[in-house]
């Protein structure tokens, strides 16, 4: 029958059984386990730290470090508050999420690379684009001055006695629709170039920075930290397959794929498609 012995009522006998191993090796492994713990619990730094959140407390996730086994996060509240919370009630493995992490950024990064490219091409476009007008309402400028000498020519024929009253009217009134016509033209073209250089979508130097930085980590094969600090808000858990991630300058990039589709928009308007493509 065995007798529970209070700690304090216990005896220890030093060296009572064989060791498994002498004293310095045991000491050499504690000291080791001692440090590894350490350094775990101090000095790791991992990708994700403080970015995921509970999709549905919206509490930040705890972490969990282990050293000879997977870390992972899980939601804190849940563990608090029971099974009724409906939190994320799993553990979600840390290399698991930081992979899905990496998979979405990958994305973005060729996402964020297309918007840049396209802004480029849509000014090249914008300004060949205004270099037609122009060269349209040249045209009809040289078309409007000529009409407006055949007029005052029709004047002068006509004080010379040249020309007849009634063939004066009827050719005055000819010119004067054609120019009429010219001058109609002339105020669509204006206002067609004046919508075209509002569009102007110069790439910010934010955006450029943000590329520097795409090109920077455009052959990492892992979510680093620097890769996170960089490019990732928060990270916003659902369930395992289910969450959203949350991407700094994500507006920008936005704003920048908008104003490229505003400047192509306004270019299929302004301009036959066959003259800019």
């Amino acid at each position: 029958m065995k007798k529970y012995v209070k700690v304090e009522d216990s005896k220890r006998i030093p060296n009572n059984h064989p060791a498994i191993v002498d004293r310095e090796t045991f000491e050499k492994a504690q000291k080791i386990l001692r440090g590894k713990k350490i350094n775990a619990h101090t000095n790791r730094r991992y990708p994700l730290k403080s970015k995921v959140f509970c999709g549905n407390c919206g509490y930040a996730m705890a972490y969990q470090e282990n050293v000879y086994d997977e870390c992972y996060f899980y939601c804190k509240h849940k563990i608090e508050t029971g099974k009724n919370a409906g939190c994320f009630d799993d553990r979600l493995p840390e290399e698991f999420l930081n992979a899905r992490v990496f998979t979405q950024l990958k994305s973005w990064m060729m996402l964020l690379e297309t918007a840049c490219g396209n802004i480029d091409e849509a000014e090249q476009k914008r300004w060949h684009g205004l270099r037609i007008l122009n060269d349209e309402a040249e045209k009809l400028q040289a078309e409007f001055k000529a009409l407006q000498s055949k007029k005052l020519e029709l004047y002068e024929n006509y004080s010379d006695g040249k020309i007849d009253k009634e063939d004066f009217a009827t050719e005055k009134e000819k010119l004067s629709s054609e120019i009429d016509s010219i001058r109609a033209e002339l105020n669509k073209l204006h206002e067609k170039e004046s919508k075209l250089r509002k569009t102007r979508n110069q790439r910010k130097p934010e955006l450029d920075s943000l590329m520097e930085n795409v090109r920077l980590f455009e052959n990492e094969t892992r979510l680093t930290c620097t890769m996170a600090d960089v490019f990732v808000e928060k990270v916003i858990v659902y369930d395992k397959w289910c969450m959203e991630i949350n991407w700094k300058c994500e507006d920008l990039v936005e704003k920048a794929l908008s104003e490229m589709m505003e400047v192509e928009e306004v270019l299929d308007e302004v301009v036959d498609e066959r003259m800019v493509g």
